[in-house]
């Protein structure tokens, strides 16, 4: 269940305008960051333990990292690829945050699942709802979800 700075961060991520996402980096990585949002690249969402900050594993040439944070009512992010900058945004943060206003508000955003369970996958990473337990490992162009049933029991 999410805690109070969660839902913040979650609450700041609904009421972002998605027509802000466009004014965010130059025209190029706005281009580049919706191809990676058609082609599905954000894999997973990761929440800090104490639910302080939202990161998002992006798959690009590596898997970079975006994270979300909120501080007095103020959405902040970053990402961990060399293009990023305070002040020019990567095509790895327009991916990520095109992805969850579409988790949000699907109509805001026109997009179609290759597999519909990646978004549910997505949304309940999102909003940290998982179930059971995942692992996700990636090689060369490859993904791989292993996802173990909450009613099997590990063997030592």
């Amino acid at each position: 269940m999410p805690n109070s700075k969660q839902n913040e961060i979650l609450d700041l991520l609904q009421a972002y305008p998605a027509g802000n996402i466009y004014t965010l980096a130059p025209r190029d990585y706005v281009y580049r960051g919706f191809d990676y949002f058609q082609k599905e690249r954000l894999i997973d969402f990761k929440w800090t333990e104490d639910g302080t900050a939202l990161t998002s594993i992006v798959k690009g040439h590596a898997l970079y990292s975006v994270i979300f944070s909120a501080n007095s009512k103020v959405l902040s992010f970053s990402c961990d690829c060399p293009a990023w900058s305070p002040s020019t945004q990567c095509k790895h943060v327009i991916c990520s945050l095109l992805t969850i206003k579409h988790l949000f508000h699907p109509a805001s955003f026109n997009k179609t699942y290759r597999d519909y369970s990646s978004r549910e996958y997505l949304l309940a990473s999102l909003k940290r709802e998982k179930t059971h337990t995942e692992a996700i490992v990636t090689e060369s162009s490859y993904t791989i979800v292993i996802v173990k049933d909450s009613g099997i029991q590990d063997i030592y």
